[in-house]
């Protein structure tokens, strides 16, 4: 593959992204991880390299499409900033938790993971069941959610969006303020899930070369250089087309997605 090909694929890819990102307050890991787990193994990665790397890259963009889809937001006043500020430290420290025990499973492991996750949230998007009315979150509440979200976040490489999304609409915000919140408060994720696989793949043999850690250097620019120019699109469209015909749609992706990936990654297969 020329050195040409591989940036232009992450360039497109990191279109895609962005205009999720923007449109759906997702940060875009669910496309993200699988189609760089594809693009690295044509590279001649291995397959938990390939894995890892995907995972800590994908992380790695969405600090730079959160920036971007958050301000797009902020500039339509549905970011929720005292909640942002509240959540943010649990989700950090959760998603730097989750990329050292992602460090330390196969790779078949990290994939099934995300796989049934992927099924999982195609079920909760296409369902779209939120309650009206608000709930109250108490400190542990927000601690210990934040946490758990931050964790499987750094995990399996995703921004954490879509869950966000569900919580904030528990807590009673608006779909609108919700997704914008929600695109806000993957920064936090990502950057303690792409600082943790920094520390994890640190002089770990096999990498590319130009690697920080298990972060494919190359990947994030391209992706990111993209996703940032497209996202405020994409929050443009969430203000005027139907979210959740869109989200249904992204749903039934998902749902594929990750029963391809359960199907390939079973060990009796």
């Amino acid at each position: 593959m020329s050195s040409v090909l591989p940036f232009l694929l992450y360039m497109s890819l990191g279109a895609v992204v962005g205009l999720l990102a923007g449109m759906l307050g997702v940060g875009g890991g669910f496309v993200i991880v699988p189609a760089l787990m594809f693009i690295f193994g044509m590279q001649g990665l291995g397959g938990d390299m390939a894995t890892q790397m995907a995972v800590a890259t994908s992380l790695a963009t969405i600090m730079a499409t959160s920036l971007s889809s958050a301000h797009a937001h902020h500039r339509r006043h549905s970011v929720d900033w005292p909640l942002f500020f509240r959540t943010s430290p649990s989700l950090f420290v959760g998603a730097l938790g989750g990329a050292w025990v992602s460090s330390l499973l196969p790779g078949s492991a990290v994939r099934m993971v995300f796989a049934l996750f992927a099924v999982f949230m195609s079920f909760q998007m296409a369902l779209e069941r939120h309650p009206q009315q608000a709930r109250a979150f108490g400190a542990w509440g927000f601690a210990v959610g934040g946490s758990l979200v931050g964790l499987l976040s750094g995990l399996v490489g995703i921004g954490g969006g879509s869950l966000l999304v569900v919580g904030f609409s528990l807590y009673g915000l608006s779909m609108r303020h919700a997704i914008g919140t929600s695109a806000a408060c993957t920064l936090p994720i990502a950057v303690g899930g792409a600082l943790g696989h920094f520390l994890a793949g640190a002089g770990e043999a096999g990498r590319p070369p130009g690697a920080l850690g298990y972060i494919h250097v190359e990947a994030a620019l391209g992706i990111a250089l993209a996703s940032v120019f497209v996202a405020p699109l994409g929050a443009k469209l969430a203000h005027h087309l139907p979210v959740v015909v869109l989200k249904r749609f992204f749903a039934l992706f998902l749902f594929c997605l990750g029963v391809q990936l359960l199907w390939r990654n079973l060990p009796w297969v």
